[in-house]
């Protein structure tokens, strides 16, 4: 009898030990980086873990939904358009348990050329006058017609 005892005992106590071992916590995302135009628009994320998660966005015009769910999953992340003159970022914050992982999100700018003033009066006198351009993107000038017998310009 004490010989059966110890034979069941054994396989008790395995199954005890393996059953009580938590299991060790994964968490992968299929992108960390992703961008958009100025339109804004959405993307798709997926996220592999065993465990339930949670994620946040850095900045308003940057939402992810569902923020919450358990075990693998998608996120879609949604951007506003951006009417700024500048790139935007944020950063998208998944934690499962103890692990987590981050998605940055860049957006282009609005591109935006400002020319200081768009009409000069000159007398008939040789004179140099300067227009300042402000300008986030890339331009050319061009002097039209019979205009460019007349005036000369040189870039700075």
């Amino acid at each position: 009898m004490k010989h059966l005892f110890l034979k069941l005992l054994f396989p008790v106590m395995v199954l005890a030990l393996v059953c009580s071992c938590e299991q060790e916590t994964t968490l992968t995302v299929d992108q960390t980086a992703i961008s958009f135009g100025i339109d804004g628009g959405q993307q798709t994320i997926k996220i592999l873990t065993n465990k339930a998660w949670n994620c946040t966005s850095g900045q308003s015009w940057c939402n992810v939904s569902p923020s919450s769910g358990s075990g693998d999953g998608s996120i879609t992340i949604s951007c506003e358009a951006n009417s700024d003159y500048d790139d935007r970022s944020c950063t998208i914050t998944i934690n499962a348990a103890e692990l987590t992982k981050s998605i940055t999100v860049t957006q282009s700018q609005k591109g935006g050329l400002v020319i200081s003033k768009n009409d000069y009066s000159i007398s008939s006198a040789a004179q140099q006058i300067s227009v300042d351009i402000q300008a986030n993107v890339n331009y050319t000038y061009t002097v039209e017609g019979n205009a460019s017998e007349w005036i000369k310009s040189s870039s700075t």
